[in-house]
Order: structure tokens, then sequence, then C-alpha cells
């Protein structure tokens, strides 16, 4: 059922030490619904997968593909970033998830059959993100690990050197930004996100 246990990964440890998440069935298949419906995903599209099973974005990549009928493609285990460039071009991949930092080491013009790029995991740079937003869909995603892997996730078009914006709440996610006492902070003040 959704409350069931879907897996259990541990977290970066970013706040603290690395801790165990239990994800339940509820949360990926919401994840997957919404990512189907987010990256219109279909039997002709063709998913790298560039993260490791004991990253979160292995489900990510994982279950939108799988659960689309698109192809999976499969980077070794110990693929560097020419490796991942090589893979990208011979699979003619369509859609690929990746970290800002390894994206800056990647040219959009090598990369004529790639249609959606979304990063997430690390903050995007802006002049990434107008490098890219030309020739690809570019979406920025962003979610803790306990969220099953995203909360938001937008579209990213021309930003005149402006932040990136988190996008908004996936299907069925709710987030806040909230004052030190728990109350709605107004437009453009500074507070924390809850989801």
């Amino acid at each position: 059922g959704p409350l069931n246990l879907a897996y259990v990964i541990y977290t970066s440890g970013s706040t603290g030490s690395p801790k165990g998440v239990g994800v339940a069935h509820g949360g990926l298949s919401n994840l997957i619904a919404a990512q189907l419906k987010l990256f219109r995903l279909d039997d002709a599209r063709r998913v790298i997968q560039c993260s490791r099973p004991n990253f979160d974005a292995f489900m990510w990549e994982c279950g939108m593909t799988l659960c689309s009928g698109a192809a999976l493609h499969l980077l070794a285990p110990q693929s560097a970033g020419v490796d991942l460039a090589d893979a990208l071009i011979a699979g003619q991949v369509t859609t690929m998830t990746v970290l800002p930092s390894v994206l800056s080491l990647l040219r959009p013009e090598d990369f004529p059959h790639l249609e959606t790029v979304i990063v997430a995991g690390e903050i995007c740079p802006p002049s990434l993100a107008e490098r890219w937003s030309g020739q690809v869909e570019f979406v920025n995603a962003y979610g803790p690990t306990e969220d099953t892997v995203c909360a938001t996730c937008g579209v990213v078009g021309p930003l005149a050197g402006q932040r990136i914006p988190i996008g908004r709440p996936i299907a069925n996610t709710q987030v806040y930004v909230l004052d030190g006492e728990l109350g709605l902070a107004p437009i453009g003040v500074a507070g924390e996100l809850y989801i």
C-alpha cells in the first residue's frame, strides 16, 4: 500500500550525520506520476542513468523511465565526464538528470538529440542555464531525500543573470516559506521552506 516502505536510502549528511530515510510507495508513485506529466516521457525517449544506486536520483531516473516505456541507458560505475559525453552521443539520449557541476563540463552543441536536461543536487549558476536553455528544455529540480527526491521543479528560460528559481511544487505537494514563528513569510521576505 501507499504507506509501505519502498526503499531506504542514506542522506548525504549535509545537515549533520548521514541517516537512513525510509521512502513509502505513495511518495514514489506520486513522484513518478509527476515526472511522467512534467517530462512527457514515452517509448520514444531515451534516458541516461547518471546516478548510482546509493543516491536518491537513481530512483528518479529509473522510476520515470521504466514506468513510461522509455529506454534506460546505463553508465558503467567507473564512468567519468568523457564517458558520459560518449554515452549521450552513442545512445542518442533525449533526457538527462545531472549535477550542474557535471553539466558545466559539456557543450550543448555536441548533443543534438538531447531534448530535456534536468539539473538537481546543487545550485545551478545562471550562466549554465543560459548556455543550455536555448537548445533544450532546461529544468531545475529541488528536494530533499525525505520528500522522495524532488519537491519542486520548473522550466528555466532566459534569466538575464538572475538566480534560478526552484520552480513550483510537483503534483500533490505543497511548499510554504515560513518565518521564525512558523507563520507565512510575506513575498520577498526570507524564511525557511516547509514541504
